[in-house]
């Protein structure tokens, strides 16, 4: 008994609709796929890259570090190499005025200037010639003005002149 007047057929399971939405899906699903491993990789790369550049930022930070003490050192330098400089053009000019002050008479054998100290040794004619035209001047340019005398054969005596500025007498 048949009450068709068809004879059935049997239905595909997929039919072109079903195909073209699986082949979309799959290809949706390969493209997301693709793009996630191409997107890890990617991550892997810059991870990389970052730490590249970590350790290039901590050698530079040291260079920089290194280079500022070098400054350091080389501003100091500096700095001391400037006061030597002054302090020898001071000293020079001391020299040249403590020179300046003797006079005729006197001949010094020795002069050693320290920081705070000047050690004169020579000889003079007479004591009352180097007090009088010597020792008045040193005395009012240090503080503290010793002088020895030893008499020569000749009549002329030896001094030694020990004169010290404010600092040397605070210690």
């Amino acid at each position: 008994m048949i009450y068709s007047l068809k004879t059935p057929n049997l239905k595909p399971i997929l039919n072109k609709f079903n195909k073209l939405c699986l082949i979309v899906f799959l290809s949706f699903v390969a493209f997301i796929s693709f793009f996630n491993i191409y997107l890890f990789y990617k991550n892997i790369y810059y991870k990389n890259l970052e730490s590249d550049y970590n350790q290039q930022s901590i050698q530079i930070q040291e260079k920089i570090t290194q280079l500022r003490e070098d400054i350091n050192l080389k501003n100091k330098q500096l700095f001391l190499i400037k006061d030597s400089i002054a302090n020898n053009e001071i000293m020079q000019q001391n020299i040249k005025n403590l020179f300046d002050l003797v006079p005729d008479n006197i001949t010094l054998s020795e002069v050693r200037m320290d920081k705070n100290e000047v050690v004169i040794k020579g000889d003079t004619p007479t004591k009352e010639l180097f007090n009088t035209l010597f020792y008045a001047p040193l005395k009012s340019i240090f503080n503290a003005s010793t002088t020895n005398f030893v008499q020569k054969p000749n009549g002329w005596y030896n001094f030694v002149s020990v004169n010290l500025s404010d600092e040397n007498l605070n210690e």
